[in-house]
């Protein structure tokens, strides 16, 4: 399923519901994925938003996720985008 991700509060939530999906510990997957099941935690609660892009996408693949750029929708004008980055803070 598509989702629509603007904050590092989202991203985490959607690895964390892949990972919980394909019945995986963060420690099985932060083996799979090549990094630390520390910093899959922090990635999970949304609170890494410098995390390194190929940890990210590596974690990704490890989930048989990927990233796919495409026009934001409508409803997301800036102050939305704003409004939620400041709220996962």
């Amino acid at each position: 399923m598509a989702q629509y991700i603007v904050t590092p509060r989202q991203l985490g939530a959607a690895i964390r519901q892949a990972r919980l999906d394909a019945r995986l510990t963060q420690q099985e997957l932060a083996d799979r994925s090549r990094v630390s099941r520390r910093w899959l935690g922090v990635i999970e609660l949304g609170k890494a938003p410098r995390a390194e892009l190929g940890h990210v996408l590596a974690v990704l693949a490890s989930l048989d996720l990927g990233l796919q750029l495409a026009n934001k929708p409508k409803l997301y004008g800036q102050e939305a985008i704003a409004a939620a980055y400041l709220e996962a803070l």
